[in-house]
């Protein structure tokens, strides 16, 4: 869990921290500018055309972020009648949040591994507990999100691959999407063996073996 590392390793702690704004920021962000530019005045109009990352923390994702080790910024709303491309323009503005976590551990591991080679970073060095964090926590942010359980990204894209005839699944998932999500988090994290652990923590470690 994050908060433990606030006693254990404090400099880990705020630079998870730090890291995990930055990332739900310019993921929500991301969100609100893809709708923006298919036409949707909504994110605009609420104000989610911003990298104030109050406009865009949820409460409860960011306690889960800290206490379970994964979750989720609040949900940029859009209206699917502005966009231009009625089935591709939502999974568009669905993939545009993973797509800027991406971006972001593409942009700080590159650059991690570029002051490993010029022997200016090194795995005692804070520049490398922060850098370090910021790929592990947009990771962590856009595979969580890819999920395909509202209200995370990966439903947005699960919604716009489905035929029109499973509009009724759309509605219950729609409906149970939440209450299933947190289910599913709790379930994992008093399991024994914790899948999405596994799963994050795997992949972590080959995208550091890239890097350095």
């Amino acid at each position: 869990m994050l908060f433990s590392l606030l006693f254990s390793n404090p400099l880990q702690f705020f630079a998870s921290v730090i890291a995990l704004i930055a990332g739900i920021t310019v993921h929500e962000f991301s969100h609100a500018l893809a709708a923006h530019v298919q036409g949707d005045p909504t994110p605009g109009l609420q104000g989610r055309l911003s990298l104030n990352p109050l406009r865009h923390l949820d409460p409860f994702g960011t306690l889960f972020l800290l206490f379970a080790g994964f979750g989720w910024g609040r949900p940029v709303q859009f209206d699917p009648r502005y966009l231009k491309n009625k089935r591709l323009g939502p999974l568009i503005v669905g993939l545009a949040g993973p797509a800027a976590n991406l971006a972001m551990i593409l942009l700080f591991g590159g650059l991690m591994s570029l002051l490993f080679a010029t022997g200016v970073l090194s795995l005692d060095n804070g520049l490398f507990v922060i850098l370090s964090a910021l790929v592990l926590m947009n990771l962590v942010l856009m595979i969580f999100n890819l999920i395909p359980i509202p209200p995370l990204d990966g439903s947005k894209v699960l919604f716009a691959l489905l035929p029109p005839s499973a509009n009724g699944l759309v509605s219950w998932l729609e409906q149970r999407g939440p209450m299933l999500l947190i289910g599913l988090i709790l379930l994992d994290a008093l399991s024994p063996v914790s899948i999405l652990g596994r799963v994050f923590t795997a992949l972590a470690n080959v995208t550091f073996q890239i890097f350095l």
